[in-house]
C-alpha cells in the first residue's frame, strides 16, 4: 500500500472516529500533555506544524494519540496532516513529549485508551474536562433531538397541507 498524505480539518467527530482505530498504540495517554494540547488549541494557540496523524497499512493508528485526544476533549476542530498506509514495523515517539529509556522500553506494555487511565482520581482536570465536553455533547444531542421532533411535525403538517391541495386540485379539475 503506498502511503498517502493530505491536510484535514479534524474535528472531534473525526478525532473520535481515529481513536477506534487506537489499536496497537504503546502510549499511555498522558494526561497532563492531552490537558496542555487541548488548552493550546481553545486559546487558538495550536499550530499547523506537519507534525501527522498517522495511520500504518492497516489503518491503526500510529501516532497522534495526544493530539486527537485533546481535540475531542477541547471540542476544537484543528487542522492537521494525516499520513496514512505507514509500515506496521515502524515506531513513533512524540517528539514534544519526553520519555525515558525505561519508559520506551516498556511502550509495548501499556494499555489503549479505554484501560489506560480507568483508575484515575475524580479530581483530576483532565477527566473533568472530558465529563464537561460529555455533558455539553449530551445538551447538544437533545437539542438537536428536540428540533428533529419539530421539524418532523412541521413536515407532518406541510404533508397535511400538501394532501389537502391535491385533492382540492383534483375536486376543481373535475
Amino acid at each position: 500500500m503506498a502511503m498517502k498524505m493530505r491536510v484535514d480539518m479534524v474535528t472531534p467527530e473525526l478525532a473520535a472516529h481515529y481513536l477506534k482505530r487506537n489499536v496497537d498504540n504503546y502510549s499511555k495517554i498522558n494526561k497532563a500533555r492531552a490537558a496542555l494540547f487541548a488548552e493550546e488549541m481553545k486559546a487558538g494557540k495550536w499550530p499547523m506544524n506537519g507534525d501527522a496523524i498517522m495511520f500504518d497499512e492497516t489503518g491503526r493508528l500510529k501516532n497522534g494519540l495526544h493530539r486527537l485526544v485533546a481535540i475531542l476533549v477541547s471540542g476544537i476542530p484543528v487542522e492537521m496532516t494525516i499520513i496514512e498506509g505507514v509500515a506496521d514495523d515502524v515506531m513513533f515517539y512524540d517528539t514534544r513529549m519526553k520519555r525515558s529509556t525505561k519508559q520506551m522500553a516498556q511502550d509495548s506494555e501499556c494499555g489503549d485508551i479505554t484501560s489506560t487511565e480507568a483508575a484515575a482520581s475524580e479530581a483530576d482536570p483532565m477527566i473533568q474536562a472530558m465529563k464537561d465536553r460529555m455533558d455539553a455533547l449530551t445538551a447538544e444531542k437533545a437539542r438537536l433531538m428536540g428540533e428533529i421532533q419539530k421539524a418532523e411535525e412541521r413536515i407532518k403538517c406541510i404533508e397535511d397541507q400538501q394532501e389537502a391541495l391535491k385533492q382540492c386540485i383534483e375536486h376543481f379539475e373535475k
